[in-house]
Formats: structure tokens, C-alpha cells, sequence
């Protein structure tokens, strides 16, 4: 009597093994996402077209006109992530990836102090001339500058005593430089 009721059960779960489906299980992610915007130190201004880099995969984008920028498909780890634009301090900071996940990644950039080099940096003009070259560059190459130079006034002053010219009195020039 039981071996009338256990060999319908076996052949009814038999049956039901060979017809049920077997479904493939979702693939483990193993990758993750590094996303971040990079904004001007001390204010919520974004810069557009910074150089983000990831040194370990040697790969760089650019943030878009909104400062953001977005790495995807990276391995699990440790990553080096450096930003850069001309005008602002570079900034590198690690992260790191973790499977199926998004790390944050938000840096905010020094603007760059530039430092000026005037030369020579004295003019003496003398008694007969009215012209001197000298020249302004910036020792911090990577700072885009503009400025203008004011004329510079000079004028020659006559000594009463002696009727003739004898010094020549000049007002400095000012560098104009907008911050």
C-alpha cells in the first residue's frame, strides 16, 4: 500500500523537476561609480571643464558647464582621483569603489594666487630718456592673467639757476589686474 502511494508522489515530483524552468540567477555587479562635482573653493560656483583623472586606470574626463563628472565601471578598490584647471590649485583625493555602488566624489579648487615678476624692477629714466622697456611674467605658468598698464607720466623740470633741464620726474606706472 505505500509503494502504491510513494511511486505516484516520486513520478509527480520527477515530472515537475523536468518541466520547471531553471532560471539563471542575476549577475553579481562587481563594478561601481565615482560621481562628484567640483566647485570653486568658498562659494557653490561650479567649474566647467576641469581635468578629472584617475591615475590607477590612467583615464580623464572633463566636468560638464554644471562642474559635474561621473566615472563609471571601475573595479573594486582604491582609486586616485586628481583635478585640475588653469587658474585653480590642484586637488587629489582618494576613494574608494565598492561593488554596485557610487561613491562620492566632490573636490572644491583654490584659485591660484598668480606671482608676478616685474623686470627689471627698477626704471631710472635719467635726464634724457623718455622710454624704458621692461617686462611683467608671471613665475606661476599655469595662471592665465590679463592686465594693463596705465601711462606712465613723466615730465622734465627745469632748474631756474642753472636754465636748463636737469631731472625728469616720473609718476610710477600702476598695474591694473582685475581679481
Amino acid at each position: 500500500m505505500k509503494k502504491q502511494i510513494l511511486i505516484p508522489i516520486a513520478a509527480i515530483i520527477i515530472l515537475m523537476a523536468f518541466f520547471t524552468e531553471c532560471k539563471e540567477e542575476d549577475p553579481i555587479e562587481t563594478k561601481g561609480n565615482i560621481t562628484g562635482t567640483v566647485t570653486e573653493a568658498g562659494s557653490t560656483k561650479t567649474i566647467a571643464a576641469a581635468i578629472v583623472t584617475v591615475s590607477d586606470v590612467s583615464q580623464s574626463y572633463a566636468t560638464g558647464k554644471d562642474g559635474k563628472y561621473e566615472i563609471t565601471n571601475l573595479e573594486e578598490g582604491n582609486y586616485t582621483i586628481t583635478v585640475s584647471k588653469a587658474g585653480y590649485v590642484t586637488d587629489v583625493k582618494q576613494f574608494t569603489v565598492k561593488a554596485a555602488q557610487t561613491t562620492k566624489g566632490d573636490f572644491a579648487l583654490e584659485k591660484e594666487v598668480p606671482k608676478l615678476k616685474v623686470n627689471p624692477d627698477e626704471l631710472d629714466f635719467g635726464t634724457d630718456t623718455d622710454q624704458l622697456p621692461f617686462a611683467i611674467s608671471n613665475e606661476n605658468d599655469k595662471t592665465e592673467m590679463e592686465w594693463q598698464i596705465q601711462a606712465v607720466r613723466c615730465q622734465k623740470v627745469r632748474n631756474p639757476l642753472l636754465c636748463r633741464w636737469t631731472e625728469v620726474k616720473c609718476q610710477m606706472p600702476r598695474l591694473i589686474m582685475p581679481i
